[in-house]
Parts: structure tokens; C-alpha cells; sequence
């Protein structure tokens, strides 16, 4: 077909997919839900079993998973250059850098 983008399959589609997830509102609510802290509303913030689990699928998809981030240098550099401080901050990916 003229003019069809070609891409690899399924990337263009996992770039839209997770774009689309509001990955800040997400870990927000499960803030506001782990501190017992109170909604947009005033409301308290209640998530049951099954929208815990969805928040936890659309975050492992958006979120690296830190569990399996290590830092490791040759014996002889292990201090050339020391980790000072570590920050993991999440941002909006419709932000320009």
C-alpha cells in the first residue's frame, strides 16, 4: 500500500500503548491508598484485589523494575568514580525532554 508506514511489528503499537498509560496518576491513587490519604474529592481512597492487580499489570509496563538494576565497575575502577546519589523519578513521557 503507497504511503503505509513500515515499521517492525508491534513497536509502533508498544510505543502508543504505553504512552497512553497515566503512569503519574497511577502511582498517585496507589499513594493516596497506601498512606490513607484522601482523593481529589475528599473522599477515602479504596482499590479492591482486582484494580490493584490491573495498576500492578500497566505499571510493570510503563515502570522499570529496579529489583534487577545493579551497579557494578572492574575491581580497579570500583572507586574511581563513586555513586554518590541515586534518583529514580518518574515523569510524564508526553513531556519534550
Amino acid at each position: 500500500m503507497p504511503g503505509r508506514k513500515k515499521t517492525i511489528a508491534g513497536i509502533d503499537q508498544g510505543r502508543e500503548a504505553r504512552a497512553a498509560v497515566d503512569t503519574v496518576r497511577l502511582v498517585r491513587r496507589l499513594q493516596q491508598y497506601a498512606l490513607g490519604d484522601a482523593d481529589e474529592d475528599g473522599d477515602p481512597v479504596e482499590l479492591d484485589a482486582s484494580q490493584l492487580k490491573v495498576i500492578e499489570m500497566l505499571l510493570k509496563k510503563t515502570l522499570p523494575d529496579l529489583a534487577n538494576v545493579s551497579l557494578a565497575a572492574p575491581p580497579e575502577k570500583a572507586f574511581e568514580h563513586p555513586v554518590i546519589k541515586i534518583v529514580r523519578e518518574i515523569v510524564d513521557p508526553r513531556d519534550p525532554i
